[in-house]
């Protein structure tokens, strides 16, 4: 017979392991968005769904202070002007009233306005989904019966990528006037375009990295320490735009750094420090692609023009010249038949 001393104390060490997992499984699956869950611009309504720490909310934002106008997308909670760094869709701005996000029973996260028809929110989910989840590094992700992700907010960037977040080859930002696209080149070159209309739309180039590579694709890349760089899938680093610091007590919310990179509507990639639940105010603009008062200028806009104007300059001295000697073979001619 076992001694009831020793069996009791089993059970409590069974019960004290099973603490931490058990606690560990419903946090976890407290924030996941599953089947049936729903968000809605209703007063009294839930508006978003938070992460875990509460940094990142999806759902319904207010376009305006005390109107019933919302847009849908992901933004800081916690920082100064509750900044936006994900939307759907950039080209589609009308405002949202008396609307409602549902997980429906198909596995469809589906748009539903008042008078008009469903419409899902992310139209290229191939397979149905089981749930979703905000997570603290402000990625958006969807996932599969089997726990694949299926989908996720950092594969579809609008106008801003946050720390962790990649810019893939072959993926762009676009400005929220639609006007500046930033481009990660295949080649292995970041580009900013803009886009002008001349008979036809065409986008003409302002400022490009200078990196070409072929062997390897390349992506842009920011990291939790705020380093922006460009590499390769061997993890070769290509260029360097900053080089990061360090973070004081990381693992705190408090006083945190989220760094983001936004293109903007003058056409400038701008790189910020958003300082996450304290009064620090506003974010501080740590790097841009084009700076007036920087001793290294990467913007190509003015070097464009100079070449564009050394080109002109030249053409018009040969004209000049052109029209000189032109004047004088005139004269030359003219002498010579009044010397006959």
């Amino acid at each position: 017979m076992k001694n009831p001393r020793t069996h009791l104390l089993y059970l409590l060490l069974s019960f004290v392991i099973s603490i931490p997992l058990v606690v560990g499984e419903s946090s976890v699956s407290k924030f996941n968005i599953t089947i049936g869950s729903s968000i809605s611009t209703s007063p009294n309504g839930t508006n978003y769904w938070l992460s875990p720490s509460g940094v990142y909310a999806f759902g319904f934002y207010p376009l305006c202070s005390g109107c019933d106008r919302y847009g849908v997308g992901i933004w800081l909670t916690k920082s100064y002007d509750s900044t936006l760094v994900w939307t759907p869709n950039l080209d589609n701005d009308e405002p949202i009233s008396n609307a409602s996000i549902v997980v429906d029973q198909y596995g469809v996260f589906v748009l539903r306005r008042s008078g008009s028809t469903l419409k899902p929110l992310f139209g290229n989910l191939f397979e149905p989904a089981l749930y979703a989840m905000m997570k603290d590094s402000g990625n958006f992700v969807v996932y599969n019966s089997v726990s694949d992700i299926i989908w996720q907010s950092f594969d579809h960037p609008t106008d801003t990528i946050v720390s962790g977040q990649t810019l893939k080859s072959g993926h762009s930002l676009i400005s929220k006037s639609l006007k500046y696209r930033l481009m990660m080149r295949k080649s292995g070159e970041l580009i900013i375009c803009s886009k002008f209309y001349n008979r036809w739309w065409k986008w003409i180039c302002n400022w490009v990295s200078h990196t070409r590579k072929r062997s390897s694709p390349v992506a842009l890349n920011l990291d939790s320490n705020g380093r922006l760089y460009l590499a390769d899938w061997d993890g070769l680093v290509i260029k360097n735009f900053t080089e990061g610091e360090e973070q004081q007590h990381a693992w705190s919310i408090v006083g945190k750094q989220i760094y983001r990179v936004t293109l903007e509507d003058d056409g400038v990639l701008r790189m910020y420090s958003e300082r996450i639940g304290c009064d620090c105010g506003r974010s501080v603009v740590l790097w841009e692609s084009y700076c007036s008062t920087c001793k290294e200028r990467d913007h190509v806009t003015s070097d464009f023009f100079l070449a564009f104007g050394i080109s002109f300059g030249i053409i018009i001295v040969i004209a000049i010249c052109c029209i000189c000697i032109i004047e004088l073979a005139g004269k030359c001619k003219r002498r010579q038949n009044e010397l006959k």
